[in-house]
């Protein structure tokens, strides 16, 4: 007769059959057989791999030991807790009302509101919203209300995660606008006793600590002495990676808060996969299994090109059934359902490459290398760096393989944007960001705009200093009416609705980047109608991303579309 039993986390199973065995290998990941008895195996303990034994394995019998007798209770109670939250999530956020008393300093928005109740409801829920729907405001809202009620107290310590470049442009700002709580920053930009600064800081008391995902791997020790109550992870994709130094250091530093909270509009950029570690992070596994290992097999299937490393692509029907599982730990809110946003126009600028560009392309795409006037070889050694190198060329450089750009004849994607530039700040007084993905873009762009329109750069390796500087000319000077940015330097959280157009220059997979940088200017405040240009080079790579990205769109609006949903509670169909 087939047994399981439990010890130490470790599940254990004795089969009937080695085809039962063979069964379990093919469903549940950290199966592994014994060397001795090809009947028997051990896996993660979990209530999922539970399940998937008693479906595959009939009649199969749980030991009347101790330990697994305890083991098998904690996992019921655990499945009953998720049952339970679900259920009085769903009561508190169809309450139009707070559902605690508490006297807003701004007026919040219905969305708001049920986002707040939820918060309340779930101590361990993720916010799943577009940006510029107020999420910041309504983390602050909640952290006040705490404070206001006495669960949290003087010498309790809240600490909030974010990307840098929003530390102070929105969770600075937001918190001061919408709350009177304290707030301190532990990230100092400036090199000069960064150190002494930074300590100084741990030292001062504050409602709300504030600091950056490097920075919390560098300070981890400081940190996690502080016993934080209530951490918020702002832009939580950013601890995706199950296996990044960030994700590990945060485990470390939480394992003492009561309420934890994510907060994310693109919360799987690459897929379900990228939800593990952020909902492990806030339940320890309960929501999506205690093993990633165990996750992926379940929702995701191998197979290998070459014979080489596996590659893991999604099961049909993953991203509902993930979608589905997630739903009682989240809330999700649509910019569109939640603002009276103006009208937003998508425009494909085609632009035809020159000869000398199409023969470039071509010879590159076919052989890997290309030879360039100059003499210098471009060489394109594997399956990606070949799609780097065409990426360069529609953009109208290659760079050899010294690491030296070259320019390719004249550049007729530069002068598209030239031309539509041009355009745009001739009928009015208007504004733009441009988006490109590589620094000789940047350069190239900003050496022919910023004469003309007071063009500015924003992209990586520039000083704080100088990056304040630029989104404070763009958002006050008149004269300063061209922002060139890069996607991850400025995507996250800060808001630009000065800009009225925006223009992709160039593009990349990464579509938490795209999605980002789209809302930029469309976002809560905006009132005027909003024009995104791209800037595409037919029967190219160009295509193939903007195909690549709208795919990964879909992938995620179906698996958030479960989530309790602000569009449901505020009646719209």
């Amino acid at each position: 007769m087939a047994s399981v039993s439990i010890v130490k986390q470790r599940l254990t199973i004795k089969c009937d059959t080695q085809e039962q065995m063979a069964s379990l290998l093919g469903i549940i990941g950290t199966m592994k057989v014994d060397e001795g008895d090809p009947t028997l195996g051990r896996c993660r303990a979990s209530v999922q791999n539970l399940q998937r034994i008693k479906r595959v394995v009939r009649g199969v019998k749980l030991s009347n030991d101790a330990p697994t007798k305890f083991a098998i209770q904690n996992m019921m109670a655990e499945r009953d807790e998720i049952a339970c939250s679900s259920r009085e999530l769903l009561a508190a956020v169809k309450n139009e009302f707070p559902v605690v008393p508490y006297k807003f300093k701004v007026k919040p928005y219905k969305h708001q509101i049920f986002a707040f109740n939820a918060m309340h409801a779930g101590k361990n829920i993720a916010i799943f919203g577009d940006c510029g729907v107020g999420k910041t405001a309504i983390a602050a809202w909640f952290i006040e209300s705490l404070y206001k009620l006495k669960e949290l107290c003087a010498r309790d310590n809240v600490l909030v995660i974010c990307p840098i470049n929003i530390i102070t442009h929105a969770w600075m700002e937001d918190v001061e606008k919408f709350t009177g709580l304290k707030v301190v920053s532990l990230y100092e930009p400036s090199s000069y006793k960064r150190k002494e600064k930074i300590a100084a800081r741990f030292k001062q008391k504050a409602d709300i600590y504030i600091t950056s995902f490097s920075q919390l791997r560098l300070r981890e020790k400081e940190l996690r002495n502080k016993k934080f109550k209530l951490i918020v992870v702002d832009e939580s994709s950013k601890i995706k990676n199950a296996r990044s130094r960030v994700f590990r250091s945060l485990l470390q530093v939480s394992w003492k808060a009561e309420w934890k909270f994510i907060m994310s509009g693109t919360p799987a950029p690459n897929g379900a996969i990228d939800l593990w570690s952020q909902f492990f992070f806030l339940d320890g596994g309960l929501t999506l299994e205690p093993s990633i290992v165990d996750f992926r097999n379940a929702h995701y299937m191998s197979w290998q090109m070459g014979g080489r490393i596996p590659i893991w692509s999604p099961k049909t029907g993953s991203a509902a059934r993930v979608g589905k599982i997630i739903a009682s730990r989240s809330i999700t809110m649509r910019a569109k359902d939640c603002l009276d946003l103006p009208k937003r126009s998508r425009i494909a600028r085609r632009v035809e490459q020159t000869a000398e560009e199409r023969r470039i392309y071509e010879e590159m795409a076919q052989n890997l290398v290309v030879e360039l006037d100059t003499g210098e070889m471009s060489t394109a050694r594997i399956a990606l760096s070949k799609i780097m190198k065409l990426r360069e060329i529609t953009g109208g450089f290659i760079m050899d393989d010294d690491g030296q750009p070259h320019q390719i004849g004249e550049s007729s994607k530069m002068q598209a944007l030239d031309g539509l530039v041009e355009s745009i700040m001739e009928s009015g007084e208007h504004k733009a960001l441009i988006w490109i993905q590589y620094r000789w873009e940047a350069d190239t762009a900003l050496k022919m705009l910023k004469k003309k329109y007071g063009a500015a750069v924003f992209y990586g390796g520039l000083s704080q200093k100088v990056k304040d500087n630029s989104i404070k000319a763009f958002r006050t000077d008149p004269k300063a009416r061209i922002l060139i940015c890069h996607p991850a330097s400025i995507a996250h959280g800060i808001t630009l609705n000065e800009a009225q157009y925006t223009i992709y220059y160039s593009l990349s997979h990464d579509y938490e980047h795209y999605y980002q940088s789209s809302r930029r200017n469309y976002r809560a405040g905006q009132d005027k109608p909003v024009f995104e240009y791209h800037l595409v080079t037919p029967a190219t790579i160009d295509e193939s991303l903007l195909i690549c990205l709208q795919g990964k769109h879909n992938f995620e609006e179906e698996m958030t579309s479960r989530a309790i949903n602000v569009r449901d509670l505020l009646g719209i169909r």
